[in-house]
């Protein structure tokens, strides 16, 4: 089992990202007035409020109208074949039925669900994926399985790992819904591929230019890709 504090401190996560601000105020490309622009969506036993509190900051942020929606039932989703991973691509399909009955949505609305499963794509290059985007459905899977420390050889999600999940969930509406491009520069929120935890931590919580330094990923061997 998980083992987690009384309530996550995201009110300090929230003060250092305002405290960050670029000035970022932009509608997503395409989303209709009055339409929700990014979903946060919890998974399993992860806690509504804390997507609450993560979607709050993110919308005053980005100028977005990113909203958290309750957590979704149980999704029947299978491990691959071998391994301790969830299949991310699976988990995104099954969730459709779910997603689509959620208020003001649009056809550009942005969804992120949050899972506390270690997650992989079948098409995947890595050993795990912290997160997985399909375009088909406009819907993106991250996982905070391995962003959590440990302490006393146990999972514990502490502010570090809400910080994570803060930057790989504004990665993706960056490069999503603002048109971002990954950055050539390590300390750059929108660096490259993150592949362990230390990319993650290395990585700052800003973009530097909305544009700068190569194009959005494509997946030449199937419809999903990590971000």
């Amino acid at each position: 089992m998980v083992k987690r504090p009384l309530a996550y401190p995201i009110v300090m996560l929230c003060l250092s990202v305002l405290g960050t601000l670029t000035g970022v105020s932009a509608r997503a490309a395409g989303t209709a007035p009055g339409a929700v622009d990014v979903y946060l969506v919890p998974l399993e036993n992860f806690p509504e409020d804390t997507a609450k509190e993560v979607a709050q900051a993110l919308s005053a942020e980005l100028g977005l109208t990113v909203r958290s929606a309750p957590a979704l039932g149980p999704l029947e989703v299978e491990t691959l074949p071998g391994t301790h991973l969830w299949n991310a691509d699976d988990m995104i399909e099954k969730a459709q039925a779910q997603l689509g009955a959620l208020p003001d949505r649009g056809a550009a609305t942005h969804y992120v669900l949050i899972t506390e499963r270690d997650i992989k794509s079948p098409a995947g290059e890595g050993r795990f994926e912290f997160s997985t985007h399909d375009p088909r459905y406009n819907t993106t899977v991250v996982s905070v399985a391995r962003m959590r420390d440990y302490v006393e050889g146990r999972p514990v999600v502490t502010a570090h790992t809400i910080q994570r999940l803060y930057k790989m969930a504004k990665r993706n509406i960056g490069e999503l819904q603002l048109g971002w491009r990954r950055s050539p520069h390590a300390d750059d929120l929108m660096y490259t591929r993150i592949i362990t935890i230390d990319d993650l931590d290395r990585i700052g919580l800003t973009h530097r230019g909305p544009h700068e330094g190569g194009t959005p990923p494509t997946s030449p061997r199937g419809p999903t890709y990590a971000i």
